[in-house]
């Protein structure tokens, strides 16, 4: 079960109200076109990751990872020069 599904299940256990809960998709429910779309709402994969979980791990596990992510900017990390 996702976290957002358990929270609900506390709220209106605790609240005694009943609200529908939030939708719940699998990484298994996304095509290539949505995560080309959803991936353009970021700029760096790092933001992707962070914004909307479900659709990257599609793209990872589908391997369409380098598709969507073709208009992002890279972050590359300095490692300091040995000085030796």
């Amino acid at each position: 079960m996702s976290c957002k599904y358990l929270a609900h299940l506390r709220r209106t256990k605790f609240e005694g109200i009943r609200i529908p809960p939030p939708e719940i998709r699998s990484y298994r429910d996304y095509d290539l076109d949505e995560c080309r779309a959803i991936a353009r709402d970021y700029t760096t994969r790092t933001g992707w990751f962070a914004g909307d979980r479900q659709s990257y791990q599609a793209a990872y596990t589908f391997g369409w990872l380098d598709d969507c992510a073709k208009h992002m900017t890279r972050k590359h990390r300095r490692r300091p020069r040995n000085s030796l």
